[in-house]
């Protein structure tokens, strides 16, 4: 008995045709291609107003740095640090007193104004002299009584002289009748005629004492005479020279110009001098400038100083 098998039938699958689906459009692509428009245009617009802007070059610039090579002077530029003054100026100072007790207690009364204009001729100064000038009416006292103790001393040696002349007149006449005596001695005992010739010797001394005095009293009134004299001329003296420092504390402007005032320590700081101010004979106090005639006071590098000339034209600016 035969058996036989039989194997199933396998049916292939079945392949349905592939149907293509519809296309589906992504809006961002859009926005993408928005952008990038936008961009080249704006690139666009730069790049012309850049080509506007930059001028075309001539010729082909170089790889380094070039001038253009000109006739003409050559200049040279050099920093100075210095300060201005002027070339025509007046220092004001305090005089330098000529009397001993003037030279304390100088304050300033009256003082130009700084930075004013003056003219040649006005106040600009004055020192209060009220203790010089009450000096100086003591002093006068002084003057005035020296001249006096020389008029009474005059008068004095002159009853002087006229006792010696008086006391040499007496001795002449005595001298004389002495000699008259003598005379007639050989009428006198000889006792007698020796007191004559004594008396005749003794007169005849003491007219010449009284010669010899006199002589000696003469230069002796001459002597008193001129020491009294000296002691005048001192106080004189004196006397002129408070009367000149008083009129030198006084000053006028000696030119037309600027007042500048100067600085002095006041206290802990420097600040300029102005009235009331307590001051010293010989400090400087202001200056009276020419501001149309100014000149530079300043230091140059030693490298630089090959570039300066004496009179070699300089063009100045600040």
């Amino acid at each position: 008995m035969s058996a036989s098998v039989h194997s199933p039938v396998v049916q292939p699958p079945e392949v349905r045709p592939a149907v293509p689906e519809p296309e589906r459009k992504s809006p961002s692509r859009w926005k993408l291609l928005a952008i990038v428009v936008v961009v080249v245009l704006l690139g666009g617009l730069a790049y012309r107003q850049w080509v506007k802007r930059t001028p075309a070059p001539s010729a082909a610039v170089p790889a380094f740095r070039t001038v253009k090579a000109v006739q003409g002077v050559l200049q040279r530029t050099l920093r100075v640090s210095g300060q201005t003054s002027a070339r025509n100026y007046a220092s004001i100072t305090i005089p330098l007193l000529r009397g001993p007790d003037s030279r304390d207690n100088l304050t300033l009364l009256t003082l130009a104004k700084s930075g004013s204009q003056v003219k040649k001729g006005d106040l600009i100064l004055s020192v209060d002299t009220q203790t010089a000038q009450d000096h100086i009416d003591d002093v006068t006292d002084m003057v005035r009584q020296a001249h006096n103790d020389i008029e009474k001393r005059r008068a004095e040696q002159a009853i002087e002289w006229d006792q010696l002349q008086q006391s040499l007149r007496v001795a002449k006449a005595d001298l004389d009748g002495w000699k008259l005596e003598a005379g007639a001695i050989e009428l006198r005992t000889p006792i007698d005629k020796e007191l004559i010739e004594l008396q005749v010797e003794e007169s005849a001394a003491r007219y010449k004492q009284l010669q010899e005095d006199l002589a000696s009293k003469k230069i002796a009134h001459a002597a008193e005479l001129r020491i009294l004299e000296i002691t005048s001329e001192r106080q004189e003296r004196h006397l002129d020279r408070h009367v000149t420092d008083i009129k030198r504390l006084t000053i006028h402007a000696p030119m037309d110009g600027l007042a500048v005032m100067e600085s002095i320590w006041r206290g802990q700081e420097m600040a300029q001098v102005q009235e009331g101010d307590l001051v010293t004979p010989g400090q400087r106090i202001m200056k009276i400038v020419d501001p149309t005639n100014m000149q530079i006071e300043g230091t140059v590098n030693q490298a630089e100083i090959g570039d300066l000339r004496v009179g070699a034209p300089a063009h100045i600016g600040v």
